[in-house]
C-alpha cells in the first residue's frame, strides 16, 4: 500500500463515516473505480481506520461522553439497547454464513448498492421535512394557537425512552447495508421519535462509539496482518482519518443547525447512478 492509497482511504473513511453518505458504500465505489483492485491487508487496515474515527468521536463528544459515563446510567442502558440490534448481524443464515457475511457479498451487487444510496437520500428528505415542519410550528402566530404550538415544539423530548432507543437501534441495523448511512439513519430515527435536533445528533454519535468499537472487535482477528504492512502507511492513514473525521463532525453539526442536510441528496443520487454504471 502506497502513502497515497493510505491517505485516500483515510480521508474517505473520516469523511463518509460521519457525513450521511455511507462509508461502506464509498469504499466499495472507490475500489470498483480502481478496477476491482484489493489490498491483501484491506481488512486489517480498516481496523486502523475505525480506531481513528473512534478517537475522533471521543474527542468531539468528550463532554457528553464523560457525563454519560460518570452520572447518566440511564443513557448507558438506552445506548446498550440500541447497540444490541447489531448482534442480529451475527445470526446464522445457513451455509455456515452469518447475516453480516451475506451483507458483505451484497456490497458487490450494483443494484443493492444503488438502492442503499437512494434509501439514504429518502432519509435525508424526511429529515428536511421534519426540520421545516418543526420550524414552521414554532413560528405560527398565537392567535391561531401558535403559542401552544411553539411551546409544544420547544417541549419536544429532551431524552429518549426505551421504545425510542429500540427504534433507533433497528435503523442502525439497517445501516449495515451498503450505501445506507449509519449517522443519517440514527439521526432521523431520533427526530422521528420526537427528539430535538441536538438530542438526536448527540445520541447518534454517542451510539457510534459502541458500533465502531464492535467493528474493531469483529475485525480484530485480522490485526495480525498489520505485521505484514509497512508502519508509515498505517500512521498516515490513521492521521488522515482522524483529522477528516473531526472536521466532518464539525461540518455536520453546522449543516444540521442550518437545515442544510438536503445538500447531500443530489450527491447521493449521483452515487446511486455511479454504482449502477459500474
Amino acid at each position: 500500500m502506497t502513502l497515497l492509497d493510505a491517505i485516500i482511504l483515510g480521508v474517505i473513511q473520516g469523511v463518509t463515516e460521519f457525513l450521511p453518505v455511507s462509508s461502506s458504500g464509498h469504499l466499495v465505489l472507490i475500489r470498483k473505480l480502481r478496477g476491482g483492485e484489493n489490498f491483501s491487508e484491506d481488512i486489517a487496515f480498516d481496523v486502523v481506520l475505525h480506531l481513528a474515527t473512534l478517537l475522533a468521536v471521543c474527542i468531539a463528544f468528550r463532554g457528553a461522553l464523560w457525563k454519560v459515563l460518570k452520572e447518566d446510567r440511564r443513557s448507558i442502558l438506552l445506548l446498550g439497547l440500541s447497540t444490541s440490534f447489531l448482534g442480529l448481524a451475527l445470526i446464522p443464515v445457513g451455509g455456515g454464513r452469518k447475516l453480516k457475511d451475506v451483507v458483505s457479498l451484497a456490497r458487490e451487487e450494483p443494484a443493492l448498492l444503488a438502492g442503499g444510496f437512494l434509501f439514504t437520500a429518502f432519509l435525508l428528505s424526511l429529515m428536511t421535512w421534519l426540520q421545516r415542519r418543526s420550524a414552521k410550528a414554532s413560528q405560527e402566530p398565537a392567535a391561531d394557537g401558535g403559542e401552544d404550538a411553539k411551546d409544544e415544539n420547544e417541549g419536544k423530548k429532551g431524552e429518549f425512552s426505551i421504545v425510542d432507543s429500540l427504534v433507533i437501534g433497528f435503523l442502525q441495523l439497517i445501516a449495515i447495508m451498503p450505501g445506507v448511512s449509519r449517522s443519517g439513519s440514527t439521526i432521523v430515527g431520533g427526530m422521528l421519535r420526537g427528539g430535538t435536533t441536538n438530542l438526536a445528533f448527540d445520541y447518534a454519535f454517542l451510539l457510534s462509539i459502541p458500533a465502531i468499537l464492535g467493528a474493531v472487535v469483529v475485525e480484530g482477528k485480522d490485526i495480525v496482518k498489520l505485521t505484514q504492512v509497512q508502519p508509515l502507511p498505517l500512521i498516515v492513514g490513521f492521521i488522515a482519518a482522524l483529522l477528516t473525521g473531526l472536521a466532518s463532525i464539525a461540518l455536520l453539526r453546522w449543516l444540521l443547525s442550518r437545515d442544510r442536510f438536503w445538500l447531500f441528496i443530489p450527491y447521493l443520487l449521483l452515487c446511486a447512478g455511479l454504482a449502477l454504471s459500474l
